[in-house]
């Protein structure tokens, strides 16, 4: 036992152990342990030594988050030998395990940066600090230099694969183009921290492996967080706002203490149970500490985040959303068309086991029937049935994601959904997950929105939820007559190929618009499949609406089209059609023909290439003038 039991002087180094038992030991000539200490139990562990709370008194305080700078945690040791110290060597790794009786678990998992012993009165106090990853803050980077038209996920991802680690997920909600070179120098730590912000994701190093992902994404533990199983007192209300490029981040949530709880981690997925709060959270940092007589977990839990786009000219700046001035409104009619059929099934009930109207007119009666509904309001409103199986609810984001029907939505992209959007929860890239669900958005405002659901406790049923928990699908609903999308808000299109003159079964270079011919013009431009074309003889609107509803307006659509082979995006408008595309009868994986103006400013060569492209605007009239 530590001769400070026995010492009655004040020292600021007393653990809070040997204070307690002091104090007990001068209250109780008995020497009983507080309570409090029963049931916890921690063990450090090196190559050399392991030292077990039950013997030893130390105390620790280890922090985590989701950043690529190393968090440096600190375990206290009292009284060790010389011969233990010795066990604890700079670069060495050590692991700390802990938690109550026989649920415990790795807390601590690094290497040690250094180790401090000092002498306080009878006392030998030895500190130990450890990183928890590898530290690479001092990696500078001499200057790098991305040519104008590079993303900031190209340039994300370019840093990351200079730590030289396998990246096991890389995914990112949003982007930014930057128009002009952008010159990258200085620490590696913070340039990636800089470029993550504007992706809007998270990156974090776990188990010498590169996580970046959306940062709603995470891991569940499936673990609620309550009094019973120790939440301390109430959650505690935040709220932040960062701005990183275009991109304003409002972020809400909730700093919660509770007792020692080791499976509390960066990423972790916890639902939360109070009297004032409930909801699943993402945890995005925290710190676990012992002080030697009481074990507590620290967390810090994102609830919301909602992103505004910052539009800044030489006057003032100015909060737009996406799309439509009002954030809820549609700008399809037969989007409305749509929302009428299904507003007007309100209280529609199944009759038992899964039987209704919308299975029965269908053939699908008698199975889970959400996504039926949707693809019954569909057809009713004049869409027609989606060409894929629209009773598995994440079928939509699957065929949004994946074939370019409609525009996807991430979750957590800071979309704000609109009137006639296609809700989806549970969407795990996956075209089929039994727990998942869909409906309709009816009207959003801030960071929720009305639905019309079917098969929501047996019936059509409306009501309001989070929009930061739910993936979107826009429908590829047509744009009624002025009310195209303008600005650079609208949802990238992936999942498609371009090919690139000469590969596409183009139209021998001519120009469908104005007869212009490729090398002639000083803009760019690309090719679309001939059966978009209003102004073609083998124009098919019911193809067009189907395989590319971003282009079933033929001409004159201006885009953004990005490379994610290059990270370069260039603007361009259709002005020419060829023989390619689903229907037809070349390369049917391929959306865009691209002709040497664009290839060539994309930095690719001849070929077939992934491609992403987004509608940013409409022109009238083009004499081939750059757009």
């Amino acid at each position: 036992m530590s001769e400070r039991i026995f010492d009655g002087k004040s020292l600021s180094d007393t653990s809070k152990l040997i204070s307690a038992l002091n104090m007990v030991l001068n209250e109780n000539p008995e020497g009983i342990a507080p309570p409090e200490q029963f049931g916890f139990s921690a063990v450090i562990q090196t190559d050399k030594t392991e030292l077990h709370s039950s013997g030893f008194d130390f105390e620790f305080n280890i922090p985590f988050d989701d950043d690529t700078v190393p968090n440096e945690s600190t375990i206290t040791i009292f009284n060790l030998s010389g011969n233990t110290v010795n066990n604890f060597k700079t670069g060495n790794e050590l692991t700390v395990i802990a938690g109550y009786g026989d649920d415990t678990g790795v807390v601590l998992k690094g290497k040690i940066s250094a180790v401090k012993t000092k002498h306080s009165g009878v006392d030998k106090i030895t500190t130990v600090y450890v990183l928890d990853n590898a530290d690479y803050s001092n990696i500078d980077i001499v200057e790098q230099t991305f040519s104008g038209g590079a993303t900031a996920s190209y340039i994300l991802k370019s840093l990351l694969e200079r730590l030289k680690l396998n990246i096991a997920v890389f995914e990112v909600q949003r982007d930014h183009t930057y128009e002009s070179d952008v010159s990258v120098k200085g620490s590696i730590t913070d340039a990636i921290k800089k470029y993550a912000a504007v992706c809007g994701v998270s990156v974090y190093i776990h188990k010498l492996q590169i996580y970046c992902r959306p940062i709603w994404k995470g891991d569940n533990i499936h673990f609620t967080v309550c009094a019973e199983t120790g939440m301390i007192d109430s959650p505690e209300p935040f709220e932040e706002e960062n701005t990183n490029e275009e991109y304003k981040d409002s972020v809400t949530g909730y700093n919660i203490n509770m007792l020692f709880q080791h499976r509390m981690a960066t990423a972790a997925i916890v639902d939360v149970s109070s009297k004032d709060y409930k909801g699943t959270y993402r945890v995005c940092s925290g710190t676990h500490s012992f002080d030697g007589l009481s074990a507590i977990t620290e967390i810090k839990c994102i609830e919301n985040i909602t992103t505004s786009i910052v539009v800044t000219d030489s006057s003032n700046s100015s909060k737009i959303n996406e799309g439509d001035n009002s954030p809820s409104a549609s700008s399809s009619s037969m989007a409305e068309s749509v929302m009428q059929v299904a507003e007007a099934e309100i209280g529609t009930s199944e009759t038992g086991n899964n039987n209704n109207k919308y299975g029965k007119a269908l053939g699908q009666n008698g199975v889970p029937w959400c996504g039926i509904f949707v693809g019954w309001c569909l057809q009713q409103g004049g869409l027609g049935l989606p060409n894929f199986n629209y009773a598995s609810a994440t079928a939509f984001a699957y065929a949004a994601q994946k074939n370019g029907w409609g525009t996807y939505h991430a979750q957590g992209s800071g979309y704000t959904p609109k009137r006639g959007d296609i809700f989806v929860r549970g969407y795990n890239g996956s075209d089929f997950n039994s727990d998942a669900h869909v409906g309709f958005v009816r009207s959003s405002s801030g960071g929720s929105f009305v639905t019309v659901e079917g098969n929501s406790s047996n019936k059509v049923n409306t009501r309001t939820l989070n929009t930061a928990s739910y993936t979107f699908v826009t429908p590829p609903y047509p744009v009624s007559s002025g009310s195209g999308s303008t600005g650079s808000g609208g949802g990238w299109v992936t999942g498609h190929v371009a090919t690139t003159y000469g590969y596409g079964g183009d139209d021998n270079g001519v120009c469908g618009w104005n007869g212009l011919n490729y090398h002639n013009i000083s803009g760019c431009h690309v090719a679309i499949p001939t059966y978009c074309v209003k102004q073609a003889d083998c124009y098919n609107s019911i193809w067009a609406k189907e395989d590319y509803p971003e282009l079933a307006n033929g001409y004159g659509i201006i885009l953004e089209v990005r490379s994610p082979d290059t990270g370069k995006t260039v603007r361009a408008v259709t002005a020419d059609c060829g023989n390619f595309g689903k229907h037809n009868t070349y390369n049917h994986n391929a959306a865009l023909d691209l002709p040497p103006n664009t290839f060539n400013a994309l930095g690719l060569g001849h070929g077939t290439y992934d491609i992403e492209y987004r509608v940013v605007g409409k022109v009238s009239s083009w004499n081939g003038e750059q757009v």
